[in-house]
């Protein structure tokens, strides 16, 4: 009885021994997995918010030019504005777009004027080739 009882104990002990290796195992696979998942679930995460902030500072940047680009162009707004004002203050310069002005006015009175001797004198050779 004695040997059947350690037969029976040692046939337990090895069913225990498998059983419990076998769950040891089935436990590691299921802590394996586990850690696989959350492993792709953080890959995932990261590229999200990798995609975001990558968008995040292409925005900033982006806003970054243009105010820089808008900062410029009031900056020779500003050197144009400045300039003109000088020059219409130059007073050399008034008088030159002043005496452009007289030479210009001057040049269509002339101009007026030899359109209408042109008139007369085709009015007066038009009367002489009549007469003829």
């Amino acid at each position: 009885m004695k040997e059947k009882l350690e037969s029976e104990i040692d046939g337990l002990k090895r069913r225990s021994a498998h059983v419990l290796e076998r769950m040891l195992e089935e436990t590691d696979q299921k802590l394996h997995d586990e850690l696989e998942q959350k492993i792709e679930d953080l890959k995932q995460e990261y590229a999200g918010k990798l995609k975001e902030e990558r968008k995040d500072v292409a925005r900033h940047n982006k806003k970054l030019a243009e105010e820089e680009e808008d900062a410029l162009i009031r900056n020779i707004k500003d050197k144009v504005r400045k300039l003109r004002d000088d020059a219409e203050l130059d007073e050399e310069l008034v008088q030159q777009r002043e005496r452009a002005k007289h030479a210009e006015d001057d040049l269509k009175a002339a101009e007026h004027r030899v359109e209408r001797a042109r008139n007369k004198y085709e009015a007066f050779a038009g009367k002489g080739r009549r007469e003829d």
